[in-house]
């Protein structure tokens, strides 16, 4: 790798272009998962790294947890009052947790609960407890390696919990207002989640590289990579660097954890929302929806998402290394009617 953020010993350490620590290094760009990260740091008896890092991820663990529970309410409760077919309208409280149930291993009790029930207190107490747990087994590598996966389990079950719901009330928008409507409804009640703005803005002060290492560790906090451990493969090409996921833990996993059959009926948005591709899951329409607003905020696309249409197949982003040079403004319309080619559909194309 070119780039001293995706080059050296894989390390956790603090970064004063992006004003933060998060893991850098060789590990970070040949997929080593969060998981093979810490216990590495146990297995060299760095207890003080281990806890730091442990920490700091448990602490992202819960911010995205809350980020999903504060869209899937603000989508719940703008559906409620948008909805002209009101008697009808709580089923979507109810339609994350028939599908799960139906197509997903089980999962604690104290998860099935309604969208309007949820809080991140509730959500989160058992992941806490996990933490605990595993920062008294960091000086034993066999305990730790256990109460590491007992964590990530838990949090990984709310996770997906989360996007099954969000999928659900993508799938109750388009049915109830129809697309363009469901998808500016998405794209508003994602906006107005705490995460939003501070992350669009360090996004937008970011260098591409530092854009690469920020997205991937956001992609190994959904769980992306084999065995849902929490890797990102990066390839370096020649106009950008190429984020692999293998498959892909929001999105993704959603669809695997679905038969062709169920994942037929989701209704995906084939006006462009979800590349035109028919095999999207209707949540995916934000990845879409991020591009545009790269566009939108950056004046230049940013990054371009390569979509498997086959979800046991790796999904992959292109972050583009001179994009202000070679993107330049365009708009989304234009951008997705030129972009639509054979096989995997791309969106990461100079628009002039």
């Amino acid at each position: 790798m070119t780039s001293e953020l995706l080059s050296g010993p894989d390390r956790f350490a603090y970064h004063a272009g992006l004003d933060r620590s998060l893991r850098l290094g060789e590990g970070v760009a040949v997929g080593v998962s969060d998981r093979t990260f810490l216990l590495g740091l146990v297995a060299a008896r760095d207890r003080a790294g281990a806890e730091v890092f442990v920490n700091s991820l448990t602490d992202a663990y819960r911010d995205m947890i809350v980020s999903y529970i504060e869209w899937a309410n603000g989508l719940a409760r703008a559906l409620l009052e948008r909805t002209a077919r009101q008697p009808e309208a709580k089923s979507h409280l109810r339609m994350a947790e028939s599908i799960r149930r139906a197509e997903t291993p089980r999962i604690a009790d104290e998860v099935r609960i309604e969208l309007a029930q949820l809080s991140s207190a509730r959500l989160w107490n058992d992941v806490e407890a996990r933490r605990r747990v595993l920062v008294s087994a960091l000086n034993r590598p066999q305990d730790a390696e256990q109460a590491f996966d007992a964590l990530a389990g838990c949090a990984r079950a709310r996770h997906d919990h989360l996007v099954d719901a969000v999928q659900a009330l993508c799938v109750e928008a388009v049915a109830s207002l129809g697309e363009e409507a469901a998808v500016a409804l998405l794209t508003d009640t994602l906006a107005r989640c705490s995460f939003y703005l501070p992350w669009w803005g360090a996004l937008e002060r970011a260098t591409p590289e530092e854009r690469v290492v920020l997205l991937a560790e956001e992609f190994r906090l959904h769980w992306s990579g084999p065995m849902r451990h929490g890797s990102v493969l990066i390839q370096e090409e020649a106009e950008s660097y190429r984020l692999v996921l293998a498959p892909c833990g929001s999105g993704g996993a959603l669809l695997l954890r679905r038969s062709s059959a169920v994942r037929r009926e989701h209704r995906p948005l084939l006006n462009g929302a979800t590349w035109r591709n028919a095999d999207a899951a209707a949540y995916c329409a934000h990845c879409a929806q991020n591009e545009f607003i790269s566009v939108a905020r950056f004046g230049y696309l940013a990054w371009a998402t390569d979509l498997n249409p086959d979800p046991s197949g790796p999904c992959s982003w292109r972050v583009f290394k001179r994009p202000t040079l070679e993107r330049p403004v365009c708009s989304p319309t234009g951008l997705h009617a030129l972009a639509g080619r054979e096989g995997a559909w791309s969106s990461g194309v100079v628009v002039r």
